[in-house]
């Protein structure tokens, strides 16, 4: 069956409930949160608009297994394939990686704890032209809402640009979280991010969206964390700030100084381009993830990439969220009364009056 896209009128809330090779990277790890161990059984996640794995990595360092993944980008797929085909084999040999979101069968997929997408931003984006809903990539919002509305997952993350807060005036986010409150009966988290503040050398602020299907379900976004890696460490040399800027999608090369350059950095004092290997630096990707593509689609794939400690450190925060709401709703279940049985005594029967 091929459902076709959706838009919010399609939501309707019943009385029950409410995504030439440059090789390997040598990125250091710069997330040390605390790690979950996969229990049995662990979270399940899928990942929706998945690129080249971010969410994956993260919530699989938070103890959740990835059961299902979709996005539409031959070039991204074969790099999430050529990281995540060794220790999620069954995703690929079992239909598991969809394409196009919006044709998704939601009957087809397996059941899941936990929704991740990082949907298209270049629509709510300030480098963009900020159709919103008006560019059919801002309605992919709705996909996501149909996905959750039929699988009711426990828990959703998306991620987009700090943008889509103010977009057109705030309009555009007034929707999403009357969709997702009112017509979905999910509560709603949100926090704009930067991956600065989790570890990472670079600026990127982002819009974290939370939500749980128990509404009850405690949450907090976690605390930052000291910056103790810069650019200095990334680069391996002097440079004249800390905190890199923000990694884009296109528009390199433009001279040190330009209001767009984000690439170019002055190292020892000599111009220098950001390589693949340092972007992914940037961006929180291990030091053994493979790009099997060109120099270009490797670079564009890390600018539509998500910073992954800070995706890690909040995947973190929702997993013992839902592990302590289910806890408190185990401890507070009211056991139903055990029948007596008793056993008539023919003999007493018989000697009574």
């Amino acid at each position: 069956m091929i459902t076709e896209s959706t838009t919010r009128t399609g939501l309707r809330r019943s009385p029950e409930r409410r995504t030439n090779n440059p090789g390997s990277t040598r990125a250091p790890r710069f997330c040390n949160t605390e790690r979950i161990r996969h229990e049995k059984p662990p979270l399940r996640f899928a990942d929706l608009f998945a690129g080249i794995g971010g969410f994956h990595l993260a919530f699989d360092r938070a103890g959740a297994v990835c059961v299902f993944a979709a996005d539409n980008d031959t070039y991204a797929r074969k790099t999430y394939e050529t990281n995540f085909a060794a220790t999620r084999p069954e995703l690929f040999a079992e239909n598991r990686f969809a394409g196009d979101v919006r044709t998704i069968d939601t009957e087809s997929m397996p059941d899941f704890d936990i929704l991740c997408a990082g949907f298209p931003c270049q629509p709510f984006s300030i480098i963009g032209h900020r159709q919103g809903f008006e560019d059919t990539r801002g309605t992919l919002f709705f996909d996501i809402a149909r996905i959750i509305e039929a699988k009711q997952p426990t828990a959703f993350f998306l991620e987009n640009v700090q943008g889509l807060l103010k977009h057109d005036d705030g309009a555009t986010f007034a929707t999403m979280k009357s969709v997702i409150e009112d017509d979905l009966g999910y509560s709603l988290h949100y926090k704009i991010v930067r991956a600065c503040d989790f570890g990472l050398p670079q600026l990127r602020p982002r819009l974290f969206m939370v939500g749980f299907r128990d509404p009850d379900t405690p949450f907090e976004f976690p605390d930052p964390i000291p910056l103790t890696t810069t650019m200095t460490d990334v680069l391996g040399g002097s440079v004249e700030r800390a905190i890199g800027r923000t990694v884009l999608v296109g528009g390199r090369g433009y001279r040190i100084g330009h209001s767009r350059n984000w690439d170019g950095y002055l190292l020892n004092g000599v111009v220098h381009r950001l390589t693949v290997t340092e972007t992914a630096a940037m961006q929180g990707f291990p030091p053994d993830f493979t790009f099997p593509v060109s120099t270009t689609q490797a670079m564009k794939q890390l600018g539509n990439a998500i910073a992954v400690a800070a995706i890690e450190a909040t995947a973190l925060a929702m997993v013992k969220a839902i592990r302590a709401r289910t806890a408190a709703r185990d401890t507070t279940r009211v056991p139903q009364s055990i029948p007596v049985l008793t056993t008539t005594n023919p003999t007493a029967e018989r000697n009574s009056p």
